[in-house]
């Protein structure tokens, strides 16, 4: 005879075409689509309840929810066969059974919900559903400063949408805020222990605003200072399609031994990932594509965790025997550079070989060019190339890193036992007589046992020394 058990489930889904997580009449929701799920299965109409009500739009990597089931089928069998009947964007990643009275959402000891900002001039089709497009710069140092001031324990009534009647306090934790630079991406990162309606959005419109200079921090430090009941946001709530609930976190949930699913590992940027370091490129026997790919990407500082695409973040590049680099095809003579003097009749053609014949450093220089952003960002990153013809550059002192160089080091011997042999005296051939002083040509001669008079001329203490050799 079957007996009851309470399940829980970790969701994911994509919230786009849903009105939210809670049951609404004549809308669909995550909700209704779970239970009809597991009526299909069971047939049985059972009520879940979730950790958190997600708004309309807003998508979940770990949503929890629990109900209780009388039912032969195993765990294991409720989750494939919810995932048979649940729509494409909506699965079951895990399934567990638990205590009866495990409950998602009062037992949660935090929730973590992750924004998604797309910082660039235009839009993305493929992240269109999954992240808010922002096209002016922004300022990350002040949106930092912003996100720190609203870590900790805070009266947030100020971020907070229309609050139902039974809501006690505005008062809420904040013990994560992270901003993440991921290339033309920013993740805004938030964890607390629990969420006003529409805070996350809110706070999340509050820092983009700071970056965009419309508000100070001054003025976030004065919302979370203040009388919060009297005073409200001058930011909107942020689009709802950017907000993604990650984890809710429990402190007996899941069963030990097993792991929550995981999300992206995050990245603390510091000092020194800001501060530009030197490389070091050997062009000889590269070929020029390849070779300008991997300049642009120093410059632009894509290597680097830190890498923003609207600051300047890049390294310094020193290339040596840039012109020694190699092309393909029949580049040398096809490839054709272009000068206007300003004047009538005054536009000049160049070929590549032509260009390396007489400004070899500027074939190198032009072809990185035109791997980088067309604007005064772009210039300033070109001004941190410096391109050699030769083997030799005036760089050393702010070399602090090599690339694609490897000096040789010459190997040690070790050293032979007994008496050390005495170093041999380099003969007078061998040393500019002529450019030593008398004191030093005295010291020379008196090292190889020669007597010199106290008035002996130049040229006589050199013919002595030629002499004695």
């Amino acid at each position: 005879m079957a007996t009851e058990v309470r399940l829980a489930l970790i969701i994911e889904y994509d919230g786009s075409c849903y009105k939210g997580f809670q049951y609404q009449k004549n809308h669909p929701s995550i909700q209704e689509e779970i239970e009809t799920a597991i009526e299909k299965l069971t047939s049985q109409k059972i009520k879940i309840r979730g950790a958190g009500r997600t708004d309309a739009g807003v998508h979940a990597l770990g949503q929890v929810i629990a109900f209780d089931l009388k039912s032969d089928l195993t765990v294991n069998q409720v989750l494939t066969g919810l995932n048979h009947y649940l729509p494409r964007d909506i699965v079951v990643k895990t399934a567990y059974e638990v205590d009866k009275d495990f409950d998602p959402r009062r037992m949660a000891v935090s929730r973590i919900y992750k924004y998604s900002i797309l910082n660039r001039k235009v839009r993305s089709p493929l992240q269109l559903r999954y992240s808010t497009l922002v096209r002016e710069d922004l300022n990350i140092v002040e949106m930092r400063l912003a996100a720190e001031l609203m870590l900790g324990t805070h009266d947030f009534g100020a971020f907070a949408g229309t609050l139902p009647k039974s809501t006690d306090s505005t008062v809420r934790n904040i013990s994560k805020l992270e901003i993440l630079i991921l290339g033309d991406k920013i993740e805004i990162e938030v964890e607390g222990n629990a969420f006003l309606p529409h805070q996350v959005r809110r706070m999340v419109g509050a820092i983009i605003d700071v970056g965009l200079g419309k508000i100070s921090v001054d003025y976030i430090k004065l919302i979370l200072d203040g009388d919060n009941k009297k005073m409200k946001t001058k930011t909107k709530s942020m689009p709802s399609q950017g907000l993604c609930l990650v984890k809710v976190a429990y402190e007996t949930f899941p069963p030990p031994g097993i792991k929550m699913p995981t999300h992206i590992k995050n990245y603390n940027i510091t000092k020194a990932d800001l501060r530009p370091k030197w490389h070091v490129i050997d062009a000889k026997g590269q070929t020029l594509g390849r070779l300008s790919s991997e300049i642009a990407t120093l410059l632009q500082g894509k290597h680097k965790p830190s890498y923003a695409h609207n600051l300047l973040t890049g390294d310094f590049v020193v290339v040596i025997n840039g012109d020694k680099f190699k092309v393909t095809g029949n580049k040398l003579l096809s490839k054709k550079y272009y000068r206007h003097s300003g004047y009538i009749g005054g536009l000049t053609e160049q070929t590549m070989e032509e260009m390396l014949d007489k400004f070899p450093e500027r074939v190198i220089t032009q072809s990185v060019k035109g791997m980088l952003p067309k604007n005064k960002l772009g210039r300033k990153m070109l001004l941190r190339l410096k391109v050699y013809a030769d083997d030799q550059h005036p760089h050393e002192a702010q070399i602090k890193e090599s690339n694609n160089l490897v000096q040789e080091v010459p190997e040690v011997k070790p050293k032979a036992e007994g008496k050390p042999k005495a170093e041999a005296k380099p003969k007078a051939e061998e040393i500019n007589l002529e450019g030593l002083t008398i004191p030093k040509l005295k010291e020379l001669a008196t090292s190889r046992g020669l007597t010199i008079p106290s008035k002996a001329r130049k040229a006589d203490i050199i013919e002595m020394i030629s002499k004695a050799e």
